[in-house]
């Protein structure tokens, strides 16, 4: 369904309202020509299985997708990487780079965190710390983490997070 055709406020009149066609007006001109919205997004975690799946679905979608992961998305997953707007690797307790992975999406799929247990036999783990640490890096990446994504998004004023 498309929106109904957007009305310019007359000369004169509320500042806000005026703010408010221009948002309006750029929203528009981002739209595709199939009438969906194009829009810039963060997703954490997209050195993950999940991750990488959502990343790569807004990719072809045609959205600009910002990557962040702890570990070099160049080295894990150069495919998706390539497909990415950009990539940033940072750790999710760091709130001034969370702050910067934040600024200018318009919205923020939060996938990334530590699944908490050490994968004995699969690689895809061996970052993750031995169980007898797994407590700090839960507390750090999960917990605080999340903190700093919702705050950052509230400071900067994102309107839409995704949090699973």
């Amino acid at each position: 369904m498309r929106s109904p055709p957007l009305r310019r406020p007359q000369a004169g009149g509320d500042p806000a309202i005026h703010a408010t066609a221009r948002a309006n007006e750029a929203q528009a001109a981002s739209l595709s020509e199939a009438g969906t919205l194009k829009m810039h997004v963060l997703v954490t975690g997209a050195g993950g299985l999940v991750g990488a799946t959502v990343a790569e679905g807004l990719a072809a979608s045609g959205h600009s997708v910002r990557a962040h992961d702890l570990r070099s998305l160049d080295d894990i997953n150069p495919t998706l990487a390539a497909a990415c707007s950009s990539v940033q690797q940072s750790d999710l307790s760091d709130f001034d780079a969370v702050l910067q992975a934040v600024r200018g999406v318009d919205a923020v799929v939060h996938l990334g965190g530590s699944p908490g247990v050490q994968g004995e036999e699969d690689p895809a783990y061996a970052h993750v710390p031995p169980n007898s640490d797994a407590w700090a890096t839960i507390l750090r990446s999960n917990v605080e983490g999340t903190r700093n994504i919702f705050e950052a998004a509230a400071q900067l004023n994102v309107k839409r997070v995704v949090y699973a």
